[in-house]
């Protein structure tokens, strides 16, 4: 992954536009589904080798995380999480 939006990992715009970029070599990648702590899945955008997240609401102050998941070859699973730091 590369290109990741927010770069910094403490918060300031809450919830952040999160996003990043994938290898282009990695097929289907409309088959990726992304959670968000407290709010379970969460609406994501496949715009060619780059994923945009869409959170439907703020993350409390804290630590949080996304974590993306789509299934990989042989039966196996690509994931991508982050974590976050919420300021109070």
């Amino acid at each position: 992954m590369r290109d990741r939006v927010p770069a910094d990992l403490i918060l300031q715009q809450n919830p952040p536009a999160f996003g990043f970029t994938v290898d282009p070599s990695i097929p289907d990648l409309d088959r990726i589904d992304c959670y968000a702590s407290g709010q379970g899945r969460t609406r994501v955008e496949a715009l060619g080798s780059r994923v945009e997240v869409r959170l439907a609401e703020p993350f409390p102050p804290g630590r949080s995380r996304i974590n993306c998941t789509m299934p990989g070859p042989d039966g196996r699973w690509r994931w991508y999480g982050v974590q976050f730091y919420i300021p109070r």
